[in-house]
């Protein structure tokens, strides 16, 4: 009797039946969680796939190469020619000769090439400044590396009216390989005397 009692008091408490279901062990994943938890697991996985994208490098800057500049070689000396300012001439004395002056000009040749030829158009100025003679002399022949000592005389001049000399032209320049176009570029000039040498 009491244990009638007992089924009949477990028949009232399940009343609808469904009350007491048990839920089947064999029931798949989106029924036993639901809809809505399948949903936040897809999210997640969308999530988490876009978390591990890689990410792009940032650019940088890729400094130009300098632009080349072009500076030009200087000028090589022709084979043979003198370099600038080898030859040296210098007004080293002046002494009177009769009615005349005696000039004596060293000159020093620096370079290997040897001067067949230095002809010299030269200037006298007097003292005031004014032009007292014009006549050429020639230098040459001047060795190669050597100091040689040539002598002029200046017709009817006394030294102490002598100013200066000016060389106003080179009348001729040339050495064993042949004329030299710019002489005067060879040349450099000085004094010992109270009168001056200049180009």
């Amino acid at each position: 009797m009491f244990v009638e009692s007992l089924a009949n008091s477990r028949e009232a408490l399940c009343r609808p039946r469904r009350m007491c279901r048990r839920p089947s062990r064999h029931r798949g994943v989106s029924d036993f969680y639901g809809v809505g938890f399948a949903a936040f697991l897809a999210a997640a996985w969308l999530a988490a796939a876009a978390l591990i994208q890689p990410v792009p490098a940032l650019a940088q800057d890729t400094p130009e190469p300098a632009a080349e500049t072009k500076t030009d070689a200087p000028a090589t000396p022709q084979s043979g020619s003198p370099e600038p300012g080898s030859l040296a001439l210098e007004l080293n004395k002046l002494e009177p000769a009769g009615p005349n002056c005696r000039a004596y000009m060293v000159i020093t040749n620096k370079a290997d090439s040897r001067y067949e030829s230095l002809k010299l158009d030269l200037i006298e100025f007097r003292t005031d400044g004014i032009i007292g003679h014009r006549f050429a002399i020639q230098l040459g022949p001047v060795r190669p590396n050597k100091q040689q000592v040539k002598l002029f005389d200046i017709a009817g001049s006394s030294c102490t009216d002598i100013g200066s000399f000016l060389v106003n032209d080179i009348l001729e320049c040339r050495t064993s390989s042949g004329p030299i176009d710019d002489c005067f570029s060879k040349l450099t000039l000085s004094s010992r005397t109270e009168a001056q040498l200049s180009k």
